[in-house]
């Protein structure tokens, strides 16, 4: 719009931009714009009406901070003329006579009057001329020759007297070359054209300060809180290669300044080379000797190491621990004689992965090789049993445990770890397990016997009722006529005190049973509350008041059914001994369950007695551990 500002090249570009952002307007508009913001700061603000827009040039042109409407904001920077003057009259106190360039589009002009302005205060200092209408030919033969005691400074232009169009900066550039006395520049944009430098507008902070606003917005700040701001500050800032083309110390340049294209010195440049030549030379001599000291190290350490290795053999021999080593990246198995004792290879035989894994029970094999992969794809530590196939020798059961070893960038290189044969060592698991059932047995026999009166009552309830039932139908069917339907309320009846007979029998029959351990997938309520009929009758002769509180919905849990109840029957029947000597109205226990962590399900015991002393708490679990007088389990 700058350099094509008529209204049809206007109207164009409104037209572009309405039609390709129709569908989807943007977000956020950032205008980046050098002279003329009045023209595309409205049509933005009309063609995005609840778009923020922020805007962001170099301007010279007079307008309100508040004429493009609330959604606008951004800077607007302008040149600093005023202190471009006293700067070229600081660096080069002998200038009688600065030469000010520009051009004659509007934005050209705009910055050219506002140098005319602050020109006025030099009157009487220094002669300032105004060349912006001569042609570029005109203007590189002009600079070429111009007295010694001048400087020119470079204002703007994007066209020249004869109308052509330009790029400002490559104008700029021209000229810096062309000219036989330094130039002077506005812009830091025009700064690496080989022009001195000057009081600088910084088209890299407020590019900043757009990309801070942008940030704001896009969070959620509100436009309307970021108006549209006006600057004139400037940075004093010069061409270290054109100060020396020129002559111009360092010593005159203003405090603050900034210097660039500046090279460096041969020490600054080149410091980190020397540092590394010298630390080379001194690492070699360092080298050198601890090369000589690890030589003799070595030779211990390898003495040492082979002492070490022949302890390792004898110490896994005596513990009958099996040793093993895999390269993954060779392939190669190595294994100590243990190990090879244990899956049946002589010492001589080459032992490959695959003979191993033949020699692994096949229902175990698919297992094994899932827990190795799984470990090797997350690094960690593995631990597997497996039972062997080895045809000839007894079945063994062993256990490897191993771990993997990386190299320098990470990969998996080693895998390494033990075997121990665990054969034994299972079956003493297997008769210590079956000891320990034969023990629960005789404990639910024992706590049976100890119901045996409440047993006899809760039968012969239902037998009496039976007995007292069948009478009085042999009654009934000895009238005239037979009264049937009165027999049959009392068959009815005679049902239900058998159902209730052997639902008791049953109970009984469920603790008494001897099975293994066997659990599966139960409703804990159920169970327990099971337990709480079993004893209601006990707990009614020993003035027990028993309650059981159940909780609704509760997960179901994976468990051995008459181990559960037994362990519930003898919690309930220590309670109740243990009020033996309490007031009746005090003897009370309660069942509970509950939610546990996890997704678990608790049951609580509670009962009213004195509890067990702090200092026999650690004891509580201990096998065969009792609070009672008489010496029986609890």
């Amino acid at each position: 719009l700058v350099r094509f500002p008529s209204e049809r090249y206007q109207q164009i570009f409104t037209e572009y931009l309405t039609a390709k952002y129709a569908a989807h307007p943007p977000d956020l508009v950032i205008l980046v714009f050098v002279g003329n913001l009045g023209i595309p700061g409205t049509q933005l603000a009309r063609l995005f009406p609840r778009t923020p827009i922020i805007v962001a040039g170099l301007t010279e042109e007079e307008f309100r901070t508040d004429q493009f409407g609330p959604s606008v904001s951004g800077i607007a920077q302008r040149v600093n003329p005023r202190a471009n003057l006293e700067l070229i009259l600081r660096l080069q106190p002998e200038v009688r006579r600065i030469v000010v360039i520009g051009g004659t589009t509007e934005i050209d002009r705009q910055v050219t009057e506002r140098v005319r302005d602050a020109a006025q205060s030099f009157q009487g200092r220094v002669v300032i001329e105004f060349w912006n209408k001569l042609t570029m030919p005109e203007l590189r033969q002009a600079v070429t020759a111009l007295p010694r005691d001048t400087a020119i400074l470079f204002a703007r232009m994007f066209r020249d007297g004869a109308g052509q169009a330009f790029i400002s900066s490559q104008v700029a550039q021209t000229i810096a070359e062309s000219a036989n006395v330094p130039v002077y520049v506005m812009t830091d944009a025009n700064l690496g054209t080989g022009a001195v430098g000057g009081a600088v507008a910084s088209i890299e902070a407020f590019g900043k300060r757009a990309g801070e606003l942008a940030r704001l917005i896009l969070t959620g700040t509100d436009a309307k809180t970021l108006p549209l701001k006006i600057r004139t500050d400037s940075i004093p800032m010069f061409n270290w290669p054109a100060l020396q083309r020129w002559g111009i110390p360092e010593s005159r340049l203003p405090p603050g300044s900034s210097v660039r294209y500046k090279p460096t010195s041969l020490w600054a440049q080149y410091r980190w080379h020397m540092i590394g030549v010298a630390t080379v030379v001194l690492l070699q001599a360092a080298m050198i000797t601890g090369l000589l000291l690890q030589r003799e190290r070595r030779r211990r350490a390898e003495a040492e190491l082979s002492e070490s290795r022949q302890f390792m053999e004898l110490a896994t021999e005596a513990g009958g621990i099996g040793l093993w080593v895999r390269d993954l990246v060779q392939g190669d198995l190595w294994a100590n004689p243990r190990m090879r004792s244990m899956l049946g290879f002589d010492q001589d035989d080459a032992v490959k992965v695959d003979d191993v894994l033949a020699r692994i029970n096949p229902d175990d094999r698919a297992q094994t090789m899932a827990v190795i992969e799984r470990a090797q794809e997350s690094g960690e530590p593995f631990e597997v049993e497996f039972r062997t196939a080895i045809p000839g020798v007894a079945e063994r059961r062993l256990v490897s445990r191993g771990q993997f070893v990386r190299g320098p960038r990470g990969q998996v290189v080693r895998r390494m770890g033990t075997m121990i044969d665990i054969t034994e060592r299972k079956r003493i698991e297997v008769d210590f397990q079956r000891n320990r059932e034969e023990l629960a047995h005789v404990t639910r026999v024992a706590t049976v016997g100890e119901l045996t009166t409440v047993v006899a009552h809760e039968l012969n309830q239902p037998l009496g009722a039976i007995l007292s039932n069948a009478e009085a139908a042999e009654m009934f069917l000895m009238a005239e006529p037979p009264a049937l339907d009165e027999v049959r309320e009392i068959l009815a009846d005679i049902r239900k005190d058998d159902q209730r007979a052997s639902e008791v029998i049953r109970r009984m029959r469920n603790l008494l049973r001897k099975q293994e351990l066997a659990p599966k997938l139960i409703e804990i309520n159920d169970a327990v509350e099971e337990v709480s009929i079993l004893l209601s009758i006990d707990a009614s002769h020993r003035k027990v008041a028993l309650k059981f509180e159940g909780t609704a919905d509760l997960p179901s849990a994976w468990c051995d059914p008459v181990h559960l109840q037994q362990v519930v029957l003898n919690l309930v029947l220590n309670g109740m001994e243990a009020m033996a000597g309490m007031p009746e109205e005090r003897r009370r226990v309660i069942v509970r369950t509950g939610r546990g962590d996890n997704g678990s399900v608790k049951i609580a015991v509670a009962d009213s007695g004195a509890g067990i002393p702090d200092d026999r708490l650690p004891k509580l679990f201990e096998p065969f551990f009792t609070t009672k007088k008489d010496g029986a389990p609890s």
